[in-house]
């Protein structure tokens, strides 16, 4: 498998597990590709009033500890912070270290 398949696959499974994630009403959720990495991102609002966060994982990152991982840990957090009313005012990226798994996480 190429490294272009890996994100192509989580990718795959990203927009699917979004397209399942019952989020919060008004929480918009998407997931791309952004060069060796692949974003999972939330909006909220719109214009001035608009909240967005994002989650990058590396291609590395996904190929070592596996895309569900991520994924889980991503939508929920996404969500939580939008319940919580903590979705930043001005659009962030959030490096992967944040959602890492421990080192006795099971798949």
């Amino acid at each position: 498998m190429t490294p272009s398949d890996i994100l192509d696959e989580t990718l795959t499974l990203a927009r699917q597990a979004i397209a399942d994630f019952e989020a919060d009403d008004g929480l918009t959720l998407q997931a791309r590709r952004e060069g060796d990495a692949l974003k999972v991102w939330a909006e909220a609002g719109n214009g001035h009033g608009r909240q967005a966060l994002g989650y990058l994982a590396a291609r590395d990152d996904l190929e070592r500890s596996g895309s569900a991982w991520f994924l889980r840990r991503a939508l929920r957090s996404l969500n939580d912070l939008y319940r919580a009313g903590h979705l930043p005012n001005a659009p962030q990226d959030v490096p992967t270290e944040m959602l890492r798994p421990p080192d006795a996480y099971e798949r």
